[in-house]
């Protein structure tokens, strides 16, 4: 089986992929379970093919808390706030290559 090394577009984000790999990404909106299609931007080895990757959404889920902390000049004052992001997990099933001649 020969695997293709693709540089696939999510939401403005690019990320490398290769079949059968996992995928944490910014929250999609499709349901899990669902069949979705990315495009491709490029081929490792061959920069003239496009085509598109075939993923299916495993699960929704929230990140890891990121904390940030403020502190005023004299350290009187201090604020701790955090946020939790919400991702996708994505199993890229087949990418698929269309030469451009």
């Amino acid at each position: 089986m020969n695997q293709q090394a693709a540089v696939i577009d999510i939401k403005t984000k690019q990320y490398h992929v290769i079949d059968g790999t996992k995928l944490q990404c910014d929250r999609i909106d499709a349901p899990e379970g669902a069949s979705v299609t990315f495009p491709v931007i490029g081929f490792f080895g061959d920069f003239k093919a496009t085509g598109q990757a075939k993923a299916t959404v495993v699960k929704h889920y929230l990140g890891e808390k990121r904390v940030v902390m403020y502190k005023t000049k004299r350290g009187h004052d201090r604020h701790r706030t955090g946020s939790r992001p919400r991702m996708t997990l994505l199993r890229i099933d087949s990418v698929n290559k269309e030469v451009i001649k």
